[in-house]
């Protein structure tokens, strides 16, 4: 009698329990995951919209400067540096203005004959904080509002009674004669040519190039010839050609450069492949309108 009541005192857990207790434990494992999973998803979205928001800053500011100091309204471009016909294009090109006006010597009373591969220009040097800068390697003299734009390559200078005297060698003879009468003053202005260029790479992403010497004969193709500023813009059809030239709606006869471009932080792309579409989408679209300085 005294054994039954022994072997009845003992404890133990039913299968009913078991199997109660597992499932508890597999769904507060479940709500940790997912509470786990959530977090680092949107660890990863603040850290590649932080990202692409400096990423949009950074370019916009760039070419903000860049534009701002436009000698005219920048014109559309192709990837491969041609002029585009549509009213949208990959890029734009640009004169940075850098001085003048610098007043050109007439050699021969008559101006500048075509074969012409040196010029002489002059300007009021009394103070070198005001003086006009010195034309360097790939800087452009504009002649005749922009009709004629020999390229330097080199450049010397002289001073006297404070005018300084700038004998520019070209990379080429001009090409046109540039007329003008010895009673008549002839000046010049001094340029850069820039050009930016969103490239689609392989259908994948946008590639933003800025070339700082965009001269005709400029092989667009040759990475030498440019400086990427970022990989993570869209390249995706209808998002590769952000550029386009519009009226002002608030001033008559002024144009505006309009930029729409996608941002896409490409740090943990990957991993939010799937779910940019809902929640997680860590794209920025930019749309703005910038206008040149002259």
């Amino acid at each position: 009698m005294k054994l039954k009541l022994a072997r009845r005192s003992r404890g133990g857990f039913t299968m009913a329990e078991v199997m109660i207790g597992i499932s508890l434990l597999t769904g507060v494992g479940v709500a940790c995951y997912s509470m786990l999973l959530s977090s680092s998803i949107l660890f990863a979205k603040n850290v590649s919209l932080n990202t692409s928001n400096t990423i949009l800053r950074t370019a916009l500011d760039r070419m903000y400067n860049d534009v701002n100091q436009a000698y005219g309204m920048p014109k559309l471009i192709n990837v491969d540096g041609s002029a585009a016909t549509t009213e949208s294009a990959a890029g734009i090109t640009f004169d940075v203005y850098l001085g003048g006006p610098y007043v050109v010597t007439n050699p021969g009373a008559t101006g500048l004959p075509a074969s012409t591969t040196q010029l002489q220009m002059k300007h009021y040097s009394a103070d070198t904080l005001t003086a006009q800068p010195l034309p360097v390697t790939n800087d452009v003299v504009v002649l005749d509002n922009g009709i004629t734009r020999p390229v330097v390559n080199t450049c010397t200078s002289s001073t006297s009674s404070n005018v300084r005297t700038l004998t520019v060698n070209l990379k080429s003879a001009l090409g046109t004669s540039v007329s003008w009468n010895a009673s008549t003053t002839k000046t010049a202005a001094l340029v850069h040519k820039r050009a930016y260029v969103l490239a689609n790479i392989n259908n994948q992403y946008g590639e933003l190039r800025l070339y700082n010497n965009a001269e005709a004969g400029t092989n667009f193709a040759n990475p030498a010839n440019y400086v990427v500023l970022t990989r993570e813009l869209s390249g995706a059809n209808g998002e590769d050609m952000p550029f386009s030239i519009a009226p002002d709606p608030l001033e008559t006869g002024t144009n505006l450069l309009n930029i729409t471009m996608r941002v896409e932080s490409q740090h943990f792309n990957k991993s939010l492949a799937l779910k940019q579409s809902k929640e997680f989408n860590t794209f920025l679209r930019l749309d703005t309108r910038l206008r040149p300085r002259n």
